[in-house]
């Protein structure tokens, strides 16, 4: 079984000092997407020796399929990667050969197109040895430009997945096309066709007001969908709802944003659609939620976080990880999901679970702490909060040996 099918946005992130020149003209704590006619020729040598010294991590869907493959879920990706003379006879480029390496040694099952003349999508992290600042990241899409949508419909046909995962919405010109509307009509087939449950990311990466607007045709066709309140904050300026709100309008922009995505899915769904649909935005400290239970029926939900530690950790990939633990859970209680009795707030404490245990990981391996979904669950309906790593750990291990002897019983 394929608990979720990712597609599009492969990419390797690549950490080192050496990347100066790459992230040239980006200031510390920057992140900015650029043209790949402006990647600098970066030697295979100097990739490789980030690479073995462990400074290299798969991105965009490497942030969150290895998380439902761990849960014992089923994960797979599709999308594409540039052609070169690793892997075998599959030709990929070093990026992709180590992208690949790394899915399958996490269980996750790929379907990837190598692009002639093109390379593999990469994002290079520039911090300056002993600093103190933040780093400096520059995303070059590359091969993630040529994305299409018809191997994409093969490859959920082939794979019958319970989730189609879409990330992101505004970095790939492939995925963008026609704004938005190929999305939008893939997204529809999944649904429709092929029975999935469908979700979508957009990415503050996005350049200009256009991602932003394809949302009205987009998120019709999505039965899951999250933003950042940053994200939630563009989204609404770029759709004229609110004019550069401040600091304060927090509570503002949370209600207006989720009642616009409401309203795009009344005004843009097919009328026989009454199922269920689950539209977020996430906090520092949780998420607040609006679930559709049947035709008219919304309900709002503030989740906050049990497994929050104080100390610095380093966030990257916490809303993809996020998402993650949703997708799981959906996954596990599709049932639920198609009679509309799914449980909210357990699906976004999953989610929360899903998040601290990759964002306290290990740079070097953050899918380590990631436990079988079981396990995560009887820790999720425990209803305990848990102050410190260790704590939570100590509990996943404790739910693991409850749920071993429940199954030897």
């Amino acid at each position: 079984m394929i608990g979720a099918l990712y597609c599009n946005t492969l990419v390797v992130d690549y950490a080192d000092p050496k990347f100066v020149q790459v992230t040239q003209g980006i200031a510390p704590g920057e992140v900015c997407m650029m043209s790949s006619t402006q990647l600098p020729d970066i030697s295979e040598g100097l990739l490789r020796k980030v690479i073995e010294e462990r400074r290299a991590t798969p991105g965009g869907p490497g942030n969150s399929a290895p998380l439902i493959a761990r849960a014992g879920l089923g994960a797979a990706i599709a999308g594409m990667v540039g052609e070169g003379p690793w892997h075998g006879a599959h030709r990929l480029d070093l990026t992709a050969s180590y992208f690949a390496q790394r899915m399958i040694e996490e269980g996750v099952y790929l379907d990837l197109h190598a692009v002639p003349g093109t390379k593999t999508g990469m994002t290079f992290i520039h911090q300056a040895e002993g600093g103190d600042e933040r780093a400096a990241i520059a995303y070059y899409p590359n091969a993630n430009h040529a994305f299409h949508f018809s191997p994409m419909r093969v490859a959920v046909e082939s794979s019958n997945p319970a989730v189609v995962a879409y990330l992101y919405i505004g970095l790939s010109e492939g995925g963008d096309a026609r704004d938005g509307q190929d999305l939008a009509d893939f997204l529809q087939y999944c649904r429709k066709e092929r029975g999935a449950i469908t979700m979508a990311d957009i990415h503050t990466l996005a350049q200009g007001d256009a991602a932003y607007q394809s949302l009205e045709r987009i998120v019709p066709q999505t039965d899951l969908f999250f933003v950042s309140r940053d994200e939630a904050k563009l989204v609404l300026q770029a759709n004229g709802a609110m004019q550069e709100p401040g600091i304060g309008d927090s509570c503002r922009v949370c209600d207006t944003y989720l009642q616009m995505a409401m309203d795009w899915v009344r005004d843009g769904s097919a009328e026989d659609d009454h199922g269920m649909r689950m539209f977020g935005i996430t906090l520092s400290d949780g998420a607040i939620i609006a679930t559709r239970h049947g035709p008219a029926s919304w309900d709002l939900t503030k989740v906050s976080s049990r497994y929050l530690f104080d100390g610095s950790v380093n966030l990257v990939g916490a809303g993809d990880s996020f998402r993650a633990g949703m997708i799981a859970y959906i996954a596990a209680h599709q049932d639920a999901w198609r009679d509309g009795t799914l449980n909210t707030a357990e699906a976004a404490q999953t989610g929360a679970l899903f998040a601290s245990l990759y964002v306290n990981a290990p740079l070097a391996n953050r899918y380590a702490y990631i436990p079988g979904f079981k396990d995560a669950l009887h820790v999720v309906r425990d209803g305990a909060t848990f102050e410190t790593l260790p704590d939570l750990l100590e509990g996943l291990e404790l739910a693991h040996a409850l749920e071993t002897d429940v199954a030897q019983d």
